[in-house]
């Protein structure tokens, strides 16, 4: 459980974390503004029905504040990879994993770390336009 918990946290994208916790951010400014309260006429349950709905809203989007905040640190630590540990079959070894480590790292360097081709290929042209007669 607590692995299927972490898989679904980690696949959520940044971007989606940020809205996530600016929406939170919004809630509870709305909420401290006052702009949630109910108006004075309505009936006493349904005002504590509404001071408990809100209290209980409060808590679950504190609760996902913490759970995204503490997403965003992780991945900032760890750079923009963050990888969840997958079950190992048992045809790859510890060396092709490293083999394919080192290769990522040289593609994510940029393109001057690739070995340069051994003749410069001639920049691509696309097919030629037909001119056009001029009308008079």
């Amino acid at each position: 459980m607590d692995q299927k918990l972490q898989n679904l946290l980690y696949s959520l994208p940044t971007r989606t974390a940020w809205i996530i916790l600016g929406s939170c951010a919004a809630y509870w400014l709305i909420c401290f503004t006052g702009l949630l309260t109910p108006p004075l006429s309505a009936p006493a349950s349904i005002a504590l029905f509404w001071f408990y709905a809100m209290l209980m809203l409060a808590l679950a989007s504190g609760l996902a504040a913490v759970a995204l905040g503490a997403l965003l640190v992780l991945r900032r630590q760890r750079g923009a990879l963050v990888s969840v540990p997958a079950p190992s079959s048992p045809a790859a070894t510890n060396d092709e994993d490293l083999d394919q480590l080192a290769g990522l790292g040289r593609m994510l360097d940029g393109p001057e770390s690739l070995p340069a081709p051994a003749r410069p290929m001639p920049p691509a042209k696309g097919p030629k336009r037909k001119q056009r007669k001029r009308r008079r």
